[in-house]
């Protein structure tokens, strides 16, 4: 599999995955996934509380196909060294090998082997065949319950969208998954789900009397 994507995607998603619950051990959930399904290329990442979602091409040529990618510090540093100019990372992912190949637009060669291969097959099969469930099929009509945030979740999401801009929805039901957009670019998507403990539900929220 071969594709290229602009270096500010690969360092915005890379924020994500900067705070990891203690289970969070796989090595994929420290990657991008990169997905072409139906001539679209999407970007995703996720820490399992977090996931954002980037178009990156609507018109993306080849056969439906996915990998994963490791977000590695010093590809991360370079692409935000070239951000600024608009720059892009190809990437070549040689699967009977065992490796990808990381090359940005003003010619950086990663040294090393960025490609995270799952050896268990529900490792990959979170992405290809779940991350779609995760978001609801419509949009709450009223709010229920109590949000619970922690402030590194909610600046790992900001830093993730391209204007740094979010837009939460109009109601916001906690028991479901909550589905935020950027302000200013449609090809971003971002989801939390309200509870940083999903057994656990904070107490509602009062007003001080002090």
């Amino acid at each position: 599999m071969q594709f290229s994507i602009p270096c500010a995607t690969y360092a915005r998603l890379s924020r994500i995955c900067e705070w990891m619950p203690e289970d969070a051990t796989q090595p994929y959930l420290k990657s991008l996934y990169v997905e072409r399904a139906h001539g679209r290329l999407l970007a995703l990442a996720t820490n399992r509380k977090l996931l954002a979602v980037e178009l990156v091409d609507a018109k993306s040529q080849g056969p439906d196909e996915s990998c994963f990618v490791a977000f590695d510090p010093k590809l991360i540093a370079q692409a935000e060294a070239e951000m600024p100019f608009a720059s892009r990372i190809d990437f070549n992912v040689m699967r009977p090998l065992g490796m990808t190949l990381a090359q940005t637009m003003y010619g950086y060669t990663h040294p090393g082997n960025v490609g995270v291969f799952p050896t268990v097959e529900t490792d990959g099969r979170i992405w290809s065949y779940e991350w779609r469930t995760w978001f609801p099929d419509v949009l709450p009509s009223e709010s229920y319950g109590q949000m619970e945030w922690h402030c590194s979740h909610i600046a790992a999401l900001a830093k993730s969208a391209p204007s740094g801009e979010i837009v939460f929805p109009t109601f916001i039901d906690t028991r479901v998954p909550c589905v935020m957009r950027d302000i200013a670019d449609p090809n971003w998507c971002g989801l939390f789900f309200p509870h940083l403990d999903t057994n656990k539900r904070p107490p509602p929220l009062r007003l001080p009397k002090w």
